[in-house]
């Protein structure tokens, strides 16, 4: 007898496959909400909140691998952060990420690549990933 790891309802019918976990797909979709939710958590704050709390992040790991770090004072400008090091100048663009547990990939929004040299993709389990490597 196989049941249901979301409801506990016993899985009915005729032929029920081995690997079967879900008495059907409200039950399905559920889990996957509740997987996806585990690794995207939400953060209860608005979305400009989360941008800064995002770059600050990214400030602190940039200057833990030992960039001199600025960033921008209005709130407009082409990009959110410029790192020194080696006397050379790079603009930094910090951006959300999310993880989709389905497809087992990231994704995060496009920007016009002519406005940064370093991508910082963020995640919100603190991971962080620059495009290109740093």
């Amino acid at each position: 007898m196989k049941v249901c790891i979301v409801c506990e309802k016993t899985i009915e019918g005729k032929w029920i496959r081995a690997d079967r976990k879900f008495c059907g797909e409200i039950c399905s979709k559920k889990y996957k909400q509740k997987v996806y939710r585990s690794l995207n958590p939400p953060l209860n704050l608005t979305t400009g909140m989360v941008g800064c709390l995002h770059e600050l992040e990214v400030t602190c790991d940039l200057i833990k691998r030992g960039f001199h770090v600025y960033r921008a004072v209005s709130g407009n400008s082409d990009c959110n952060l410029a790192i020194v090091k080696d006397n050379k100048l790079i603009r930094v663009e910090v951006t959300t990420g999310r993880y989709e547990p389905k497809e087992g990939k990231y994704f995060y929004p496009h920007h016009d690549e002519s406005k940064y040299d370093l991508l910082a993709i963020i995640f919100y389990d603190g991971k962080i990933i620059y495009k290109p490597e740093i």
